[in-house]
């Protein structure tokens, strides 16, 4: 009863919006001993841990914190009951995989490290969540110039681990992200920031955008930076033009990549394609071994392969069930906010679509810290009577 007090009498909106914020100002510090490796050409694994544990749990006790603020307010305040019962519906399908799954702690612990952000989602969207999003975009970036600065001196270094380009320069320039990828994914949240919040941007910052995703050379990246800029170009009258012009964008990233980094398509394509393959064809109803698709449990284990794919990592540790219960409603919103032309949506959508074939996005940080705020922000905006366009908290 205390804690339900405590809670009630500060401003939740404030204290998740500090806990968003340190947990942002944090992040280059979160894989510094690898990126140190890296740039002295000393890594010798990327599922090698070096830096120290304590720094790295950071990152998962602000998780807790905002489950637990989140969870304090709801008990104490009046909630939606349609998002209550997906809460508890949410609950339900971690506890049913993990009784019918022959595991242990260890794979109980990964399971619901991967699957915490989803709740956070699902609270954030109970508790009206509100964020001050123009300080929200100024930490982001600040944080994407600091990436971007240590991407162009790993460009000069000429390091190996991840290739090297015609010229003889890095091939692949993650900056404090240890992995490109992340890094891309990184850049394109800075990039819908602008976009799609505050719905303007100058020619010198997107070009600079442009330049720090070229130096990921991330075939995913490039796709999403492109179709985040086109779908900013096209009307909202004209939105179906869009949805046209996805396939040819796709294709066209694809092979600009494959160019640069010989059989691309083959060995991250195809690979993902067989590991999604493999496990659609040996998932039940329920899954039997929850918490092993994750890439938590393969780093400490070492049992298991990266899987790299959120769609495999979903079905693998919650089983069919699990991945038509979070699936189908994603896939209906997306049409639906095609048919109301809600850009923002739309472009968070693909974010999500798209770089979830290539990463486990529950499992990256700070994405999986941003996009729960991202999606309660979105879904809780007062729209303008005279726009589709959200109206921007302040």
């Amino acid at each position: 009863m205390h804690y339900k007090n405590k809670i009630t009498k500060i401003n939740i909106n404030e204290m998740l919006n500090k806990l968003l914020i340190f947990g942002i100002i944090i992040t280059p510090f979160m894989n510094i001993g690898e990126v140190l490796s890296l740039m002295k050409n000393e890594l010798i694994s990327q599922a090698v841990i070096i830096t120290p544990i304590y720094l790295k749990a950071i990152k998962d006790i602000i998780i807790f914190l905002i489950i637990f603020i989140s969870s304090i307010y709801i008990l104490k305040n009046k909630i939606k009951f349609l998002l209550l019962l997906n809460v508890i519906g949410f609950l339900n399908l971690i506890f049913f995989n993990i009784i019918l799954s022959s595991v242990g702690l260890l794979e109980i612990f990964s399971g619901l490290r991967f699957l915490l952000p989803i709740l956070v989602i699902l609270l954030l969207l109970n508790i009206n969540y509100k964020t001050n999003i123009i300080l929200f975009i100024k930490y982001i970036d600040l944080l994407f110039y600091l990436n971007f600065i240590i991407q162009i001196i790993q460009f000069f270094m000429a390091l190996k681990w991840f290739g090297l380009n015609f010229w003889g320069y890095t091939l692949r320039n993650p900056g404090f992200f240890l992995l490109p990828n992340t890094s891309a994914f990184f850049i394109n949240i800075t990039l819908f920031n602008h976009l799609f919040l505050i719905k303007k941007i100058n020619i010198i910052k997107y070009i600079i955008y442009f330049i720090s995703i070229i130096l990921t050379m991330s075939g995913t990246g490039i796709m999403v930076f492109f179709i985040q800029s086109l779908l900013y170009i096209v009307s909202e009258k004209r939105i179906y033009l869009h949805f046209i012009m996805i396939f040819p964008i796709i294709l066209s990233s694809l092979f600009f990549v494959n160019y640069f980094r010989e059989e691309y398509i083959n060995i991250s394509g195809g690979t993902r394609f067989k590991i999604l393959f493999n496990i659609l064809k040996n998932t039940g109803f329920f899954s039997n071994n929850f918490g092993k698709y994750t890439n938590t449990y393969s780093l400490i284990s070492g049992e298991m392969f990266i899987m790299d794919s959120f769609y495999a990592a979903i079905l693998g540790n919650l089983g069919l069930l699990g991945g038509f219960a979070l699936f189908l409603p994603l896939v209906l919103l997306f049409i639906y906010s095609y048919l109301k032309a809600k850009k923002e949506i739309i472009s968070l959508f693909y974010i999500l679509l798209i770089f979830g074939s290539t990463t486990i996005i529950t499992e990256v940080y700070p994405i999986n810290l941003i996009l729960p705020f991202l999606f309660s922000y979105l879904f809780n905006l007062e729209p303008r009577k005279d726009s589709h366009s959200p109206q921007l908290r302040k």
